[in-house]
Parts: C-alpha cells; sequence; structure tokens
C-alpha cells in the first residue's frame, strides 16, 4: 500500500461551512475574516477513501456533526481544566 491515506468524510463541502459548523456547534462569538486564497487551493474538495476502505477494511464510523461536538466537548474541557 502506498499513499497518503485519507480518512476524511466523503461528503464535499467548503473550509466556509466547517468554519461556520465549528462556530454554531461551540455558541463562539467569532467572527469569520475572509483573506485572499492562493491560486492553487481548492475550495471545494470531495474526498476519495477508496485506498483506505480496501487497503485497510476502514469506513468512517462517525458524522462530522458528531465529530466535531465531541471535539469542541474535549477542547472546551481542557480549557476548563486550565
Amino acid at each position: 500500500m502506498t499513499g497518503p491515506i485519507n480518512l476524511e468524510a466523503t461528503d464535499g463541502f467548503s473550509v466556509l461551512t466547517m468554519v461556520e459548523e465549528i462556530i454554531y456547534m461551540s455558541i463562539s462569538k467569532s467572527e469569520i475574516v475572509f483573506k485572499p486564497l492562493p491560486p492553487d487551493v481548492t475550495v471545494r474538495r470531495k474526498p476519495n477513501i477508496n485506498l483506505v476502505k480496501t487497503s485497510l477494511e476502514w469506513q468512517p464510523k462517525v458524522s462530522r456533526k458528531k465529530g466535531l461536538l465531541n471535539s469542541i466537548k474535549y477542547f472546551k474541557s481542557l480549557i476548563k481544566n486550565q
């Protein structure tokens, strides 16, 4: 097996969508700041995880929403325990 191995979800979404979800789920007051993108950046991605599926027999088990909520909970606990 050669790679890199992609372990992300296969539903295509933009970085803006991800940022908006994080701000909403974390009840953040953060504001989104738009900057010019480098010319080689893809605005919308649709990852292909076939290599990891066939080589490692791996499938995503956690939705993006659940993963974000778990991550937010974890990082909030770190901040609380400082």
